[in-house]
């Protein structure tokens, strides 16, 4: 979308209401992308009570991934069960809104029809990460009294009671209770399974990395090797003594190419040569805070990988060393392809990283799949 198009939208969506909003944003979604530069002009809609349906909101939530878009659609009510539910599944999912989501979503188990409930469990089951375990067990706490003893006569007892007439049970009956109560534990078992991969690839990482920079001194240099990355900064040129947001790239490149090889770290605020630099600059560019600059990488990765990437397959951390913040990312070995999605010529692509040696390298597609084929065995 090119700048005069770009500006003819934002006029659009300031000055229409209704079902001229909505067909706008239907014509910005045609287009298979919403650029981030309209997000003002759709918070100020959302704000002013334009009317945006349910379903273009959650369009929007999915190809920007903006978080402060999302607790104002939530303040204002704009979201229902089945919006969160696509959210989820679309992998807007990232740690900092995932517990809200679960709470969001909780409601509806009681509230909502079955199959909604049966699709957010299944939902969470694929995309999950730990907020939704904890919230999988409270649901699974809460129903499995009822099962599996003596399940007969307190589903019956529950059903004739005239206290018990309100009772969550009645909605089901006794074999879709137990199906729902068994999909639930299958639920636990896969993200209890998932994290306990995650848990050993990351200790796998530790192992193999081990850069302790809290006790780094001058004599313990840092060099790059098959396993650690070094970046002098997120977005911060050094170069250019500017702001140059095309540096994430890199940042995102080396995160796959970790993942789809023995996995490994990237360090952003260290140079090429080891020396910590700090995280200064970037903080500059995100209100000089280290919350601004940790929801935008968080923004960033869930924009470029698939599910909830960070909180299963990263550990990001920010340690010190003589008082200067740096960035340190985890990365897991990944236990299928990873590809980053990037845009080219106003289109989204994916491209396909490993890591050979200290460098990062582009696979063409025919060698990704022989690649993933032989490194993936059991994908």
């Amino acid at each position: 979308m090119g700048p005069v198009e770009l500006h003819s939208y934002i006029l659009k969506i300031q000055n229409t209401y209704g079902l001229a909003l909505n067909n706008t944003l239907d014509e910005i979604f045609s287009m298979g992308d919403f650029p981030n530069e309209l997000i003002p002009s759709i918070i100020t809609a959302v704000k002013s009570g334009k009317g945006i349906p349910a379903k273009s909101m959650c369009n929007i939530l999915i190809f920007t991934k903006d978080t402060s878009l999302y607790r104002l659609a939530k303040s204002k009510d704009l979201l229902s069960g089945w919006e969160l539910t696509r959210l989820f599944i679309e992998g807007f999912t990232i740690p900092e809104i995932e517990e809200d989501l679960c709470q969001e979503i909780y409601k509806y188990f009681k509230e909502d029809s079955q199959p909604l409930r049966n699709e957010i469990v299944k939902a969470m089951a694929e995309h999950g990460g730990k907020a939704s375990l904890d919230m999988l067990k409270v649901i699974n706490y809460e129903l499995a009294p009822t099962l599996p003893e003596h399940k007969y006569d307190i589903f019956k007892n529950s059903m004739s009671s005239e206290n018990n007439k309100d009772s969550f049970l009645k909605e089901f009956s006794l074999i879709a209770l137990e199906e729902f109560i068994n999909q639930v534990q299958m639920a636990i078992d896969k993200i209890s399974k998932r994290i306990e991969v995650y848990e050993d690839a990351m200790s796998s990482v530790s192992a193999i990395t081990n850069h302790d920079l809290s006790n780094r001194n001058d004599s313990n240099v840092i060099e790059e090797s098959k396993y650690l990355e070094l970046k002098s900064s997120l977005q911060w040129s050094y170069k250019g003594d500017c702001q140059d947001k095309s540096l994430e790239h890199a940042v995102l490149k080396s995160i796959a190419g970790f993942s789809n090889t023995e996995g490994g770290e990237v360090l952003i605020g260290v140079d090429d040569n080891g020396n910590v630099l700090g995280l200064e600059k970037d903080y500059s560019i995100f209100s000089g805070k280290r919350d601004g600059f940790q929801r935008h990488l968080s923004q960033i990765i869930s924009n470029a990988f698939d599910d909830i990437f960070e909180s299963i397959r990263l550990k990001i951390l920010f340690p010190k060393h003589n008082d200067k913040e740096i960035c340190q990312i985890k990365v897991a070995k990944g236990d299928k392809g990873l590809y980053l999605r990037v845009s080219e010529n106003n289109k989204k692509i994916e491209k396909f990283f490993i890591r050979v040696g200290t460098l990062t390298k582009e696979l063409s597609p025919s060698k990704t799949n022989e690649y993933i084929k032989n490194h993936f065995k059991d994908a």
